[in-house]
């Protein structure tokens, strides 16, 4: 039986088989092989602060459905561990609204949500 042709701009080959690349899923990561993300260090920092117990890897792609004991409160100490981290003070609605640690980590990077004084 002959191999029907994937489509795709990454897939070469006639005949009976073709090769293709993995197609990249997002920033970083390739399906089935994670690609290092590094996160800074003081956020990772603040993070295993506040997750002792986690031993898998810290990414920009962790949300609270992945580690243990992550609830609004676990949230909250997170944002004022970054807080102390990063020597600013965050609107903490928006802190609460970030699903991942990479959406957590770009707005203390971009001091959006910066709460006022």
């Amino acid at each position: 039986m002959k191999t029907m042709r994937p489509d795709g701009p990454s897939c070469f080959g006639s005949g009976w088989g073709y090769l293709c690349a993995p197609r990249r899923a997002a920033v970083g990561t390739f399906l089935g092989d994670a690609m290092p993300n590094p996160l800074p260090e003081r956020f990772i920092r603040a993070f295993k602060t506040n997750f002792p117990q986690y031993n898998g890897s810290v990414t920009r792609e962790l949300t609270a459905a992945h580690v243990t004991g992550w609830d609004s409160v676990a949230h909250g100490n997170l944002i004022m561990e970054l807080e102390d981290a990063y020597d600013t003070e965050i609107d903490a609605r928006q802190a609460f609204s970030c699903e991942t640690l990479g959406e957590l980590l770009d707005m203390f990077e971009a001091g959006h949500g910066e709460a006022s004084a």
